[in-house]
């Protein structure tokens, strides 16, 4: 196997890597910073019980790999994947000049809003962030450049979230915040203009999202998202009864994950309310 760290010198791969650490930096500092905010200092943006908001918000962000996720699969076999890259950072920015009015008037709503764009936001890139390196990357390259991704994604993830959790303890961290989220999105849309083409894999596909004919994958993640508030999965999700399911389908762990998180959030609000 090459050295993976060789990868950060090639067009093919940095200007992608950049894109994607970006796009997780944001999605976890806003994340973070908006549910600290939240937790310390409700009583500015609504009159809303800050426990149950905390538990809310991250199911708001998860909420769109549920409802998107298939459909999001079918768009990246469907067009050019440094297209759609592009599109999804200039979404990008827009969902964070809605979040930086959100932080600026105190407005929950708005706030709400957009961190449930930053999940589409997510769900969109997805795909394309597994469906790219095969398409750019030798056979001796693949596992090195996965494992530099996935090493820049959850690098991003921490690395966000303490930022998160500090600007917002700061003065004027409103204003703080909405340019720091501002900046990060247009930083990644400067690095997504350098991806290159990725043709599409399967350009006369049909969109149908969740409503596929045939047994693919991403009709079989709707299955195994019914699956988790079933009887079985529900006392013995992440025992045998799982197992089978994602052996079947690898590519879907992550899909579980999330719907175990958004279960056992649903558990935290009906111990509260009952």
């Amino acid at each position: 196997m090459s050295n993976q760290f060789k990868l950060m010198k090639e067009k093919r791969f940095r200007p992608f890597f950049l894109t994607q650490f970006w796009g997780a930096f944001n999605d976890n500092m806003f994340k973070t910073a908006l549910i600290t905010l939240v937790a310390f200092h409700a009583a500015t943006l609504t009159t809303l019980d800050s426990g149950m908001l905390v538990t809310v918000l991250p199911g708001v962000f998860i909420l769109p790999f549920f409802l998107f996720s298939a459909t999001a699969g079918q768009l990246a076999d469907k067009f050019e994947k440094s297209f759609i890259i592009r599109l999804v950072k200039i979404f990008e920015i827009g969902i964070m000049l809605f979040a930086s009015t959100g932080f600026l008037l105190h407005n929950i709503w708005l706030l709400g809003v957009a961190l449930f764009m930053m999940g589409m936001h997510s769900t969109l890139f997805g795909p394309i962030k597994y469906a790219y390196l095969p398409q750019h990357l030798g056979e001796k390259e693949i596992v090195g450049g996965n494992g530099m991704i996935e090493m820049g994604t959850f690098v991003a993830i921490l690395m966000g979230q303490v930022l998160g959790a500090w600007i917002v303890i700061q003065r004027d961290h409103e204003i703080i915040t909405s340019v720091a989220v501002l900046l990060i999105a247009a930083l990644g849309y400067w690095h997504s203009r350098g991806v290159p083409d990725s043709p599409a894999s399967e350009p006369l596909l049909e969109i149908t999202g969740t409503r596929s004919p045939r047994p693919t994958a991403a009709s079989s993640s709707y299955g195994i998202i019914r699956q988790c508030g079933s009887p079985s999965l529900r006392f013995h999700g992440s025992g045998s009864m799982a197992q089978p399911c994602l052996h079947n389908f690898p590519t879907l762990q992550k899909t579980y994950c999330m719907a175990m998180k958004a279960y056992s959030s649903c558990c935290c609000l009906h111990s509260r309310w009952a």
